[in-house]
């Protein structure tokens, strides 16, 4: 068999079960019944590491006759395997939450992951961008009898690279609108709710090789919510 990320020769040794040493460490406070802190950091140390392998095959048996522009030359595998590097994670979050007068509220949350020295001739699924980012304003009820409410969000994610069996390519960053407006029907404790997610319809894509994501626009209606 081929590596098919490094084109020589791939061998497989014992297969052992992954082992990780984690360690977090969190605070959460209210602060004046107003501000609410939630943060947290995190370290994982992995022992024998699983990824997949993608190796290529000749059909024929003569890996001479594997040509990498030609797919009928040669057939590919996935292969599940251990890493020999000694790899890590690490990531922090954090979350601010304001209660403001007239029901207003703001929040603001954070996060970051990361994956330290894992094997470059394998495949480690870590699809996660290195930050990210959402921060919203909200409004449980104002106007006549405090019928009307509102929420607005901004969420936003740097670019990184997604990683999958034989597809490997770049996630551009995004950023996505979210809003919504509500009515209560407040003598048959009803709410309407009109929304939308991706408000600016701007397409993007989650993973490499995935479809684009547009708007998605709403109505709705609940009954006996409050």
């Amino acid at each position: 068999m081929i590596n098919a990320n490094t084109g020589r020769p791939q061998t497989f040794g014992e297969y052992k079960p992954e082992t990780v040493n984690a360690y977090e460490l969190g605070y959460k406070g209210l602060y004046n019944k107003k501000v609410l802190l939630d943060v947290y950091g995190y370290y994982s140390r992995y022992n024998d590491f699983i990824g997949r392998v993608s190796v290529i095959q000749s059909k024929s048996g003569n890996p001479a006759t594997i040509n990498p522009a030609d797919p009928s030359s040669y057939q590919g595998y996935s292969v599940s395997t251990n890493s020999t590097n000694k790899v890590s994670t690490y990531g922090f979050g954090a979350s601010l939450e304001f209660l403001l007068p007239n029901n207003f509220s703001l929040d603001v949350n954070a996060s970051s992951d990361h994956i330290h020295n894992p094997d470059s001739t394998f495949t480690t699924y870590f699809n996660t961008p290195n930050f990210r980012f959402n921060v919203g304003l909200t409004n449980s009820g104002f106007g006549g009898g405090k019928r009307w409410g509102f929420g607005v969000q901004f969420r936003w994610q740097n670019s990184y690279n997604t990683e999958s069996d034989f597809r490997q390519g770049p996630v551009g960053a995004f950023g996505t609108l979210d809003a919504q407006v509500s009515y209560k029907l407040l003598d048959i404790h009803s709410m309407i709710k009109l929304g939308a997610t991706n408000l600016t319809n701007h397409y993007y894509i989650s993973q490499y090789g995935n479809p684009a994501i547009g708007g998605v626009y709403y109505i709705s209606y609940a009954y006996n919510v409050f």
